[in-house]
């Protein structure tokens, strides 16, 4: 079968075509007919037009369908004599080049370790990152128009990112990723911790990786990385008195904040639990918060991010009822959706707790929970008019009210602080 017809290909690599388009191919081999040689694919993903032949070549135009699967595809070389000859992975089907449109982070730690989302189109599973040069530590493929990719280690500056297709085909944003040296420090939640050590704090900046590491007074801390602009800290144990905190990035100056962190004598604060779990964004809802150590609390906040403790909106109201109770009236929040409450004592210590969620009307909700020396009730009303249901509440709401201001002391505080002993 043919063994009077050798060929070689007149590329050393195959014809590479993207669906719908069309390239003439060219085959060398001898014993050739002239004029009379064919050339045919057995497969629906290709057509095979204008074919010639010489003693020494046989050449067509090869078009890929806009059907045509991904992958090499054999093409058929017959003589005169009808002897066959197949030219194997002749022609590969490519997918579109890749594009890229932008990075959700566009700087980083030079020691590397962050996740960074890239979007764009025409990405394939297998596909590589390059930054700068040096290939990402891992990518994962989402689908066709999101890769994820773990920066690696690098020199810190400016440089361009590129997206390697298994195919051969890539794509380049140029002066797209910064790698910066040193971690910055923004702020921290709380500013407070026990001296016998655990209180958890919450680190707000950026340049912050999984090789980020947090010194107390020298000592290194926990630290478990959330994000490039969140770190999760457990204190060691310490003497009471501010104390300087040290954040590194192996390489990279230091940054050093002084005084960041105050150790005291007092057990954290700690949420269990509260209810409601929701209300209007207008605010106006009474939420009973239940914990431990809330005997001290001066700041209660709604609407925080529930990893950082940041953001958010102070409390309308705050009443202390006991060391294990606390009742705060959320203000308005500008936007609906799931958040965290933060708590705060006198002295900067505090906790967090996810799970309160703002929702999209704007009528105030019913106070829930009791308590507040007869301030709960109903601060909206839908339905018809109840005189008497109305005239009632109203004197509950305003004798209750007279009661607070005869019983409770007040606290000076961001919001305003009832304490019933």
């Amino acid at each position: 079968m043919g063994d009077d017809i050798t060929m070689r290909d007149s590329a050393n690599s195959a014809l590479l075509l993207k669906r719908g388009q069309a390239s003439i191919l060219t085959i060398f081999g001898t014993g050739f007919s002239a004029g009379s040689m064919s050339l045919e694919s057995k497969s629906s993903g290709l057509t095979v037009t204008n074919v010639s032949s010489g003693a020494s070549y046989v050449r067509g135009t090869i078009t890929a369908t806009g059907g045509a699967g991904y992958g090499a595809y054999d093409l058929y070389i017959r003589n005169g004599s009808g002897d066959l000859e197949v030219a194997t992975g002749a022609v590969e089907v490519i997918h579109d080049s890749p594009t890229i449109v932008g990075l959700d982070e566009t700087t980083g730690s030079m020691v590397g370790g962050e996740v960074i989302t890239i979007t764009g189109t025409n990405f394939q599973d297998g596909s590589y990152v390059l930054f700068g040069g040096v290939e990402a530590a891992s990518v994962t493929f989402v689908n066709g128009t999101t890769l994820r990719a773990t920066t690696p280690a690098a020199s810190t500056g400016l440089v361009d990112l590129a997206v390697h297709g298994p195919d051969g085909q890539q794509a380049r944003l140029d002066d797209a990723f910064t790698f910066t040296g040193s971690p910055v420090f923004n702020d921290m939640l709380p500013t407070a911790a026990q001296i016998s050590g655990g209180t958890r704090l919450y680190i707000s900046g950026n340049n912050f990786s999984n090789q980020t590491e947090v010194l107390i007074d020298g000592t290194s801390a926990s630290t478990t990385f959330m994000t490039s602009k969140v770190l999760q800290v457990i204190t060691p144990a310490h003497a009471e008195g501010a104390v300087a905190m040290t954040l590194r990035n192996a390489g990279s100056p230091d940054t050093v904040v002084s005084d960041a962190l105050t150790y005291v004598d007092n057990p954290d604060p700690r949420i269990t639990t509260f209810t409601p779990n929701a209300g209007p964004k207008a605010g106006g809802t009474l939420v009973r918060i239940f914990g431990v150590s809330l005997d001290d609390i001066d700041v209660v906040k709604f609407g925080v991010d529930p990893v950082s403790g940041q953001g958010g909106k102070l409390a309308t109201l705050v009443e202390l009822i006991d060391s294990t109770k606390v009742e705060a009236m959320t203000s308005a929040n500008p936007n609906v959706g799931n958040f965290g409450l933060m708590v705060r004592t006198t002295n900067g210590q505090g906790a967090i707790a996810s799970g309160f969620t703002f929702e999209g009307s704007t009528i105030a909700a019913s106070a829930s929970g009791g308590g507040g020396g007869g301030c709960s009730g109903n601060l909206a009303r839908s339905g018809p008019l109840d005189v008497r249901g109305e005239l009632l509440g109203w004197a509950l709401l305003f004798g209750g009210s007279w009661l607070l201001r005869r019983r409770l002391r007040r606290r000076p505080a961001a919001a305003k602080v009832h304490v019933r002993r």
